[in-house]
């Protein structure tokens, strides 16, 4: 089965799915009220039951159906195969504190990953983890070289390290050949 969602031309938040067998397009039917927006430009991948869909952008739609202005996101959801339903999992922020007694310094620092769009997703550790790769922030000023880890028991992500490369679909090959 093959899954597609989103769009471009037409922003929408359905899902199809393709059965390769019998070459053949249906509309998945959702469960619940709880849906992700319309979005574009985001990327998914599974582990086990679920769609796992990160970032992307929402499209503020002009009566001409112009994309007037974007919105990136930094959001995680999984969409359940079984039951039909969609969870929003984390905003992607992970809070640090550093206290410091000998000066009486409380350090806040928010670490998150932030909104993009043109990244890499991939399932890793046998459908255990999700490896987020690079992408476009919102000011598209910048190629990000960021890794993120996503542990799918825990719903939270780790950022792991920098890795200088430019082109991310690279990483996503490299990841699906070696597991």
């Amino acid at each position: 089965m093959l899954y597609l969602g989103g769009g471009y031309v037409v922003v929408t938040n359905q899902m199809w799915a393709f059965n390769v067998a019998s070459s053949l397009w249906r509309n998945v039917t959702y469960s619940g009220s709880v849906v992700p927006p319309p979005v574009f430009r985001h990327k998914g991948t599974v582990a086990g039951n679920s769609l796992y869909v990160f970032g992307g952008e929402v499209c503020n739609i002009t009566e001409e159906f112009y994309c007037n202005a974007t919105t990136y996101l930094n959001t995680t959801w999984s969409f359940d195969f079984t039951t039909s339903t969609w969870q929003e999992l984390t905003n992607a922020i992970m809070t640090l504190v550093n206290i410091n007694l000998r000066y009486w310094v409380v350090k806040l620092t928010l670490l998150f990953i932030q909104p993009r769009t043109g990244h890499s997703l991939a399932t890793v550790n046998d459908g255990q983890e999700l490896v987020l790769f690079g992408g476009v922030p919102y000011n598209n000023k910048i190629q990000l070289n960021d890794i993120w880890v996503f542990n799918i028991a825990e719903a939270n992500w780790t950022q792991s390290m920098a890795f200088p490369i430019f082109f991310n679909s690279i990483l996503t090959y490299l990841l699906s050949i070696f597991q």
